[in-house]
Parts: structure tokens; sequence; C-alpha cells
């Protein structure tokens, strides 16, 4: 039984779709990562003290070199299956960010990808089902 706020935040996690001004997706590799040559969104835990905006904020920044953001808005999805990930448990609550721009600049280990041409992409855990749920919930207004 959780009776702490450290045990609370080793599962507590938010993850980010981000929306270029064309409605591109930015995914990024993750080197670290259990499973080899995979896509992902940009994830990870809350740390004792963060806001749940707060460590998307530094995730991303940390990951892509973004800072700036038009818009960040909770979409209301999480990921609660404690199967989703072989290694630990994880609860992301996913974020839709917006940025605009000209020649964004990312760090090298981070591409721009169209939403038709995600199929061909190989993708982490279940970040292909997260980044369709979001696409799904927001088609009529990305």
């Amino acid at each position: 039984m959780m009776n702490n706020q450290a045990e609370v935040l080793k599962i507590l996690a938010v993850g980010a779709v981000i929306f270029d001004q064309d409605n591109n997706i930015l995914l990024h590799q993750n080197k670290d990562s259990f499973q080899e040559e995979v896509w992902e969104i940009f994830a990870t835990y809350v740390r004792p003290g963060e806001k749940l905006e707060e460590a998307l904020k530094r995730k991303i920044k940390e990951e892509s070199g973004l800072d700036s953001f038009q818009e960040i808005v909770f979409t209301g999805k999480y990921y609660d299956d404690p199967k989703r990930h072989p290694e630990k448990t994880c609860i992301p609550f996913i974020f839709k960010v917006k940025v605009e721009g000209d020649n964004l600049e990312i760090k090298k280990d981070c591409a721009w990808f169209k939403i038709e041409d995600l199929t061909k992409l190989k993708f982490a855990l279940d970040n292909q089902k997260i980044i369709n749920d979001i696409i799904n919930l927001y088609e009529k207004r990305i």
C-alpha cells in the first residue's frame, strides 16, 4: 500500500503529443530505452515538488531543446494499464502541446513527422495508441 508522496511519484508521469503549426508531430528516440530504434512521445516522471506542467516542460526542453509553447492542454487522457511497461509501473497523464515558428531548432534525436507517415514508424510501448487517441480526440481542432 502506498503511504507517502515519494511512492506516488514513482508512478506518476506526464506525456506530451507535440504539434507544430502544420500539425506535424514531434517525436524522439530514447537511446537509454530498453527498446531499440523506437520513437517516443515526450514523457517523464513527476519529481517531488513539481507540478505536472512543470515536469512536462522540463522533459520537452531536456529532450528536444524547445522551451516556448503556444498551448499546453491536459487532454483528460491517462494510461493506467499495469502491463503497459514491462519494467516498471508508470501512469502518464497526457497533454497536447502546440508550438509555432519557422525553423524550430530541435536536438538530433528528435524529428517532425506528418500524421500520415506515423504508420511507417516503430513506437515504444503504447505510444502509437496514445498518439492515435490524441489525434482522434482533436481531429477537427488540431
